[in-house]
């Protein structure tokens, strides 16, 4: 039986329904899978949305200082040895993946990136962006988020045929089951609880720190208030700015910070909601729109992640220049015109269907098995 080892810093709750059904797709063709992580820190702690995985390995991670980047080292101990290819995040701190280029070239052990191909958070110019160019083709295979990364992966002189394109997905499926299985009775308890009458309602839903842009939304939506007055606000998430929204709803009763939700409590949230407010960095929280059939808003944010590719303006959601005026119109656009928003929901149930973990584990582990063949 070939021996496959997928690395990770951290282990987010959405990635667990793709891990069991990737380790299942490669079981079924005589292929173990492992999976190694660690416990978050910074920015992924504070994000409060971490898990376990009871086939999976947590193991030891040190946080170093090397000149002024901050770095990890993780005790992968002896995980990695005896496996035919090792899997990792693509990530310049993560030095445990650059003992897997040396093992490739010492041991001839297969190694594979998964990523990004580039930080989209800087300028492709940036030094951390060249320093990841240089170490981009000292792999075997490449595990793209996005068709878009493959592009770019390519553009980098790695061979096509060597990269598959996972297109980067959650568990849309039973999000959408979640959704559908909202009583009326139980969202009119919601509605209560919170003293939500209108149906003029906005959410946003993710992690929150400083791209997400938190001071550009609280100030477009008191500019949206202006013009819907029924118009109430759903925050739903944790983060090192989550302050920023603490605050402004023990000012404003129409701001309604709830901390983080999850599965069906989550659903209900977003079944209350009319518009998904996102004028930062847009990521997986796309499918959220999507499988929730609650259209994103955004704006043209230089530095999302690869997943924007899905949004289909005007289709599935909306995206404006990243003017504060603009934005709150586009918003008040989508909550007012009902012809637009039923546009956009029917494009978002067809969006949801086609980003699915089912496809996604399915490329991921056609990836795997054409790698092992190499």
């Amino acid at each position: 039986m070939r021996r496959v080892v997928f690395v990770q810093r951290s282990l987010p709750h959405y990635r667990i329904p793709f891990l069991q059904l990737l380790r299942q797709r490669l079981q079924e063709a005589d292929v173990a899978f492992e999976f190694v992580y660690a416990r978050p820190t910074g920015l992924n702690g504070a994000k409060k949305d971490e898990v376990d995985l009871p086939w999976g390995h947590c193991v030891p991670i040190r946080s170093v200082k090397i000149g002024g980047m901050q770095a990890y080292w993780q005790a992968v101990n002896g995980h990695v040895n005896n496996q035919d290819l090792i899997i990792a995040t693509q990530a310049n701190k993560d030095l445990i993946n650059y003992t897997f280029m040396l093992r490739r070239k010492l041991k001839g052990q297969k190694f594979a990136y998964w990523g990004h191909g580039r930080n989209l958070k800087t300028a492709e110019g940036d030094i951390r962006n060249r320093f990841k160019n240089f170490f981009l083709r000292q792999c075997d295979w490449w595990f793209a988020y996005t068709e878009g990364v493959k592009r770019y992966v390519a553009s980098q002189h790695f061979p096509e045929a060597r990269i598959t394109a996972v297109q980067n997905a959650v568990d849309t499926r039973q999000m959408q089951a979640d959704y559908a299985a909202v009583s009326p009775h139980s969202l009119e308890e919601l509605r209560q609880q919170h003293g939500i009458a209108s149906k003029q309602v906005g959410i946003f839903c993710s992690g929150i720190y400083a791209e997400k842009k938190i001071p550009f939304l609280l100030e477009a939506c008191h500019k949206i208030k202006q013009a819907l007055p029924e118009f109430q606000l759903l925050v739903v998430g944790a983060g090192p700015e989550a302050h920023l929204f603490e605050s402004a709803a023990a000012r404003h009763e129409w701001i309604h910070y709830l901390g983080p939700r999850f599965g069906p409590e989550k659903a209900a949230l977003f079944k209350l909601a009319s518009a998904y407010l996102m004028p930062g960095l847009v990521g997986l929280g796309i499918l959220d729109a999507f499988a929730f059939e609650t259209p994103i808003i955004t704006t043209r944010y230089p530095y999302h992640s690869p997943e924007i590719e899905y949004l289909a303006h005007g289709e599935n959601g909306m995206m404006c220049e990243q003017h504060i005026e603009e934005y709150a119109s586009c918003v008040v656009q989508v909550l007012s015109n009902t012809a637009l928003r039923s546009r956009l929901i029917a494009g978002c149930r067809r969006a949801a269907a086609t980003y699915t973990i089912e496809n996604m584990a399915s490329n991921f582990a056609k990836g795997v098995l054409q790698c092992l063949e190499l």
